[in-house]
């Protein structure tokens, strides 16, 4: 595979130049926490931070260093999709239900673009739209069925660009045209990382990193949670850790 790689090849995501990991300050996990959170990526911070902010005190638990899976491994695209199509949801669950769950989409993404300007995260957040290129015509047909579905019942915008024009969005003839979604955004997934790790600490919020949890359990009204760190109890556990999550959670 060596053979298939630049000569300035790094290992390392871009987004770490900017926003180089570091290591959290040390010291023991307190005896207990109104809530803890384990994983430090965007949804464990967000979380610890809306927690904190309401008084409550709050650890986050993580087994690597803050930020080193997949809110710092990834295109930075802010979007409001999920890996099921909305035609294939609302086939699978039905029409209310396919409707309410992108709903939920749409809105996270509206919180989303208004907390990064409201903490003034600068993480060059920007709706700059997307090109979807079409892989072929039976694709391009598709896309249009899915769009415009979504546009009748949701209000989401969109144009569809033929071939003809497809220059107009990229310059490349290699696709079957595609489509435009004009309102959808972009980030630096390192620098918001860091500006949410930022405003978790400065509200009281203690991160832990290379703190495995192994194990949670109920003891009595509270939650008894080991770590590689020791124990801790808590009143509340959030787990955080999406495609990381061990079976033991």
């Amino acid at each position: 595979m060596a053979d298939r790689l630049t000569a300035d090849f790094k290992a390392e995501p871009y987004w770490w130049e900017a926003a180089p990991l570091g290591e959290v300050a040390g010291g023991a996990l307190a005896p207990a926490y109104d809530a803890v959170v384990v994983g430090a990526g965007y949804t464990g911070l967000r979380a610890a931070l809306v927690l904190a902010r309401a008084g409550r005190s709050v650890a986050v638990l993580d087994k690597e260093r803050p930020g080193f899976g997949a809110s710092r491994r990834n295109a930075g695209f802010l979007g409001r999709t999920l890996k099921k199509s909305y035609i294939d949801l609302k086939a699978a669950t039905g029409a209310a239900r396919a409707s309410a769950i992108y709903r939920d989409l749409m809105a996270a993404y509206e919180t989303t673009m208004a907390f990064i300007a409201e903490e003034g995260i600068a993480c060059h957040a920007v709706r700059c739209g997307r090109f979807i290129a079409a892989t072929s015509a039976g694709h391009y047909a598709l896309l249009q069925r899915e769009l415009a579905g979504m546009q009748a019942d949701l209000g989401l915008p969109y144009a569809m660009v033929p071939r003809a024009r497809q220059r107009e969005e990229m310059a490349s003839d290699l696709y079957h045209g595609g489509a435009v979604i004009p309102d959808l955004g972009a980030l630096h997934p390192g620098l918001y990382h860091r500006g949410l790790m930022e405003r978790a600490l400065a509200a009281g919020v203690a991160i832990f990193g290379r703190c495995e949890v192994t194990k949670v359990e109920r003891r009595g009204g509270l939650l008894l949670i080991t770590t590689a760190m020791g124990r801790t109890q808590a009143r509340d556990v959030v787990v955080a850790t999406n495609g990381y999550t061990p079976k033991s959670l």
